[in-house]
């Protein structure tokens, strides 16, 4: 006999309890981006320009690449023999501007589908902010907790972060555009 029949695909859209939505969105990153298990994550889209009905506007979307990694290594802690577990969440922000997709009158309604978000061009990986300094070309090593250490196993627990979290896509006025201080905060990596 036949196995058990494939799995169902997710559902586009889940409506939770309290008004929390997720939507499933078929977007990709240029060159690839699911190294290592690494996911779209938090995405974000903005409009901007275009009159009522959204003609010649621009959607810019924007997401965080995100995965974990684990190690183990044997080390000394205050003099102790532990066992450091050390797990590295690995982040890149990702951006993509377009030229305005679907109907205005599709993106009143949650038929995801209808929005057109699905054949938007991939997104690409997005270079460190304006504001670090110019000798400095990574993330890493963005934020470090302090080590916790469980002696009941002489463990040693760090978290590393090499990335930037969750991007936010912000419209800035017509006179904060107008101050050199409001340039874009990003800048599309390149390769």
């Amino acid at each position: 006999p036949p196995g058990p029949p494939p799995p169902l695909p997710p559902p586009v859209v889940v409506l939770r309890h309290g008004g929390a939505v997720d939507v499933a969105l078929n977007w990709s990153v240029e060159g690839g981006g699911s190294e290592g298990g690494r996911r779209l994550i938090n995405p974000s889209l903005l409009w901007v320009g275009g009159g009522p009905n959204r003609s010649r506007a621009t959607l810019v979307r924007a997401a965080r690449l995100h995965g974990t990694a684990c190690s183990s290594q044997r080390g000394l802690w205050s003099g102790e023999e532990v066992t450091q577990l050390t797990t590295t969440w690995h982040s890149d922000i990702v951006l993509e501007a377009s030229e305005a997709v679907g109907s205005a009158e599709a993106w009143r309604e949650w038929e995801v589908p209808s929005w057109g978000l699905s054949s938007l061009p991939p997104l690409r990986r997005v270079g460190p902010v304006a504001s670090l300094s110019a000798a400095r070309q990574a993330w890493s090593p963005l934020c470090q907790a302090a080590p916790r250490y469980v002696p009941a196993n002489r463990t040693l627990l760090r978290s590393v972060v090499d990335g930037p979290e969750d991007p936010k896509l912000l419209a800035l006025g017509p006179a904060a555009r107008r101050r050199p201080s409001a340039s874009p905060a990003t800048t599309p990596a390149t390769t």
